[in-house]
């Protein structure tokens, strides 16, 4: 459970640093904002050495495998929790 609240809170975590950078977002195109969440999503999942394959029982010889994915998971992630936000607000 704890493992779960760790990847939400990073997804959040990835979120808000978008929304903070980019603001409104209104000049920004969504798509370079999807690939900056992808970008820190990668650098979150390694900073924290978050490893969601392995979480599933899955191995790799490259442990930086697993991090790249659990940062695209992250960095999706985000893009669901802004969602949920905006869904929220009205």
């Amino acid at each position: 459970m704890e493992a779960i609240l760790g990847i939400v809170f990073l997804a959040t975590f990835v979120e808000g640093l978008i929304n903070y950078i980019a603001g409104d977002s209104d000049g920004v195109p969504r798509v370079v904002l999807k690939y900056a969440a992808l970008v820190v999503g990668v650098a979150a999942a390694v900073a924290y050495k978050v490893d969601i394959p392995t979480m599933a029982g899955l191995a790799t010889a490259w442990p930086i495998a697993n991090y790249i994915v659990s940062g695209i998971i992250i960095g999706r992630g985000s893009n669901y929790v802004h969602d949920v936000l905006g869904s929220l607000r009205g």
